[in-house]
């Protein structure tokens, strides 16, 4: 996988949970644990097909207990 693959699967698996489970970014970001406005940098560059930096990966990966890295 490439970064624009990894950066939008985890983009869309993210939104998609925001959006039916209605959980707020800053719920995820408290458990990353990250800031409210470092989350949403982070989650912007996802949506750029940008990969966010090493400490956001590793909570969103525990987070959905999901290794995107595959």
């Amino acid at each position: 996988m490439d970064e624009i693959e990894i950066s939008l699967k985890i983009s869309s698996k993210l939104e998609f949970l925001m959006k039916t489970k209605k959980v707020k970014g800053t719920e995820i970001a408290k458990t990353i644990p990250m800031t409210g406005e470092n989350f949403s940098y982070h989650r912007n560059e996802l949506k750029k097909g940008n990969l966010p930096s090493s400490r956001f990966l590793v909570g969103i990966t525990k987070y959905f207990d999901e290794n995107f890295l595959d």
